[in-house]
């Protein structure tokens, strides 16, 4: 086997993509790399040093399989656990009763240190969207959050579509649930212990990083367009499917806290009272959620656009192009 072969043949194990797709990948790739080595030996006769320099110019099979993998493939397992580990760090530490303030901006330091090591990997968008929930002194209003997560969105617009959503992930998360559904006036007045509402906090946490990696780990897309371009699809859709069910699991909270024992204003539980007034009201409640909803479904929403429009795989830029 040639250095090229077992270059490309490390590089098809890193994409992790179907093996139509790797194989449509991989083919450009060599033709890339072999007309460099044809434009070397021009000046240099000696293919096997052309070669040589030809890969080294190109990058390390693991570095470009990371690249392509974000476009291409899916996230490994540690690349998806990484991503979803804030999720389930931050939710502890913002549940807890007595948690240390300085642990969720360190951890997001030591996070950031070693992704500026490795090169910035996918794993490291779904840290950066903690940032306005770290910064000493920022106050916690819902408006401060959604101006906060529009200038995250705008920073990143100009990047790959997933990384972008990765970035404003915990705006339906943290915001949503952490600073409004669980100070609104159903949850307070409902009397859940604080126990109680660590353990909710935890639970929607650990939802939400399953509907993450759940994301992560599908493939961009099981088929390709008959010229062998991926269609992207898939993964847009598990994302469009993780928002929707974390918009719900918002207004589920507020419907459960109505019909709660506890609640000041009780009722006997009747379809009838459940269709005509306690739907209807967590539906006009979870309209401030409907915005973080539209907002951290935006890059997916114009990945799909432009796959539409384009005829073209979603991949980078957000927008324009």
């Amino acid at each position: 086997m040639s250095a090229l072969d077992e270059y490309l043949d490390r590089l098809g194990h890193e994409i992790q993509a179907s093996p139509e797709e790797t194989a449509e990948v991989l083919r450009e790739i060599r033709s890339h790399v072999e007309l460099a080595v044809y434009e070397m030996e021009q000046d240099n006769g000696d293919r096997v040093a052309c070669l040589d320099r030809a890969l080294g110019r190109f990058g390390t099979a693991e570095q470009i399989g990371r690249q392509l993998r974000q476009v291409h493939g899916r996230s490994t397992w540690w690349e998806a656990g990484l991503a979803a580990l804030p999720l389930l760090l931050f939710g502890y530490l913002f549940s807890a009763v007595r948690a240390p303030t300085w642990i969720a901006p360190v951890a997001l330091a030591a996070a950031t240190a070693v992704a500026w090591r490795t090169g910035w990997p996918l794993w490291w968008w779904a840290w950066l969207g903690w940032l306005p929930c770290v910064i000493p002194g920022a106050p916690g209003g819902l408006v401060w959050g959604a101006v906060m997560y529009v200038v995250i969105l705008l920073l990143v617009s100009r990047r790959d579509w997933l990384e972008a959503t990765l970035a404003i992930y915990p705006l339906p998360t943290a915001w949503a649930f952490g600073r409004a559904v669980l100070v609104s006036n159903e949850v307070r007045n409902v009397g859940w212990s604080a126990t109680a509402l660590s353990m909710l906090s935890l639970g929607m946490a650990l939802v939400w990083a399953v509907l993450l990696v759940r994301m992560l780990r599908t493939p961009s897309s099981s088929k390709g367009h008959s010229d062998g371009a991926p269609s992207g699809m898939a993964r847009v859709g598990k994302v469009l499917e993780g928002q929707l069910v974390v918009f719900l699991l918002n207004g589920l909270t507020i419907v459960v806290a109505r019909l709660w024992p506890t609640y000041p204003q009780p009722y006997p539980f009747t379809w009838r009272h459940f269709l005509i007034f306690t739907l209807p009201y967590a539906l006009y409640k979870g309209l401030p959620f409907l915005l973080f909803f539209a907002l951290t479904s935006l890059p997916a929403v114009l990945a799909l656009v432009q796959k539409r429009v384009r005829r073209q795989p979603p991949s980078s830029p957000v927008w324009g192009s």
